[in-house]
């Protein structure tokens, strides 16, 4: 990984911790509030996976890549529920909302169970994963993960256009994220 790539990456994961901590200790705490903080938790994650990874810090240490994948799948339904309640703050999220996140909820049980089961084994899999990314068992996940991401983020994006179009009123913040 570049230095100046490691150096933003890891900004970037301290920016997340931060504001993950000022979002949980505010004084005006709402839903969005513990929405943002997971959210931010979340990207940490993932960044930290990305440093992780492309310093080879990895092949050495796989429970430094702990809850990756999880994460991965987590970040998408966090922001449609985070611009959402900007959005409508009016609606209700309920236990419907849970179904957002069954994928990564099947991926946290996978990666518990694998690392409970597999043990020391685990580390030797991870080694696999850096030494032939292509045909290992993880490289759909994480494609999927990410793809799973791109499609709430193009479906916020066509609701974000969508309302702008419809020339609504709508606050500054929300049209630029």
């Amino acid at each position: 990984m570049l230095p100046f790539l490691l150096w933003l990456t890891k900004q970037g994961i301290v920016l997340g911790v931060v504001f993950a901590i000022q979002k949980i200790f505010s004084r005006k705490r709402n839903e969005n509030s513990y929405i943002a903080f997971s959210l931010f938790v979340a990207t940490s994650i993932v960044l930290w996976g990305v440093v992780t990874t492309g310093t080879g810090y990895a092949r050495t240490n796989g429970f430094s890549t702990i809850l990756y994948l999880p994460a991965l799948f987590a970040i998408g339904p966090l922001y449609y529920f985070y611009y959402r309640l900007l959005l409508q703050p009016a609606s209700v999220q309920g236990k419907r909302a849970l179904r957002h996140f069954t994928p990564a909820m099947l991926v946290l049980t996978g990666e518990f169970l694998t690392r409970v089961i597999a043990g020391q084994q685990f580390q030797g899999f991870l080694v696999q994963l850096f030494e032939n990314p292509m045909r290992h068992l993880l490289t759909p996940l994480i494609i999927g993960g990410c793809l799973h991401m791109l499609g709430y983020f193009l479906y916020l994006l066509w609701v974000i256009i969508h309302i702008s179009n419809k020339k609504v009123e709508i606050r500054l913040f929300t049209r630029i994220g």
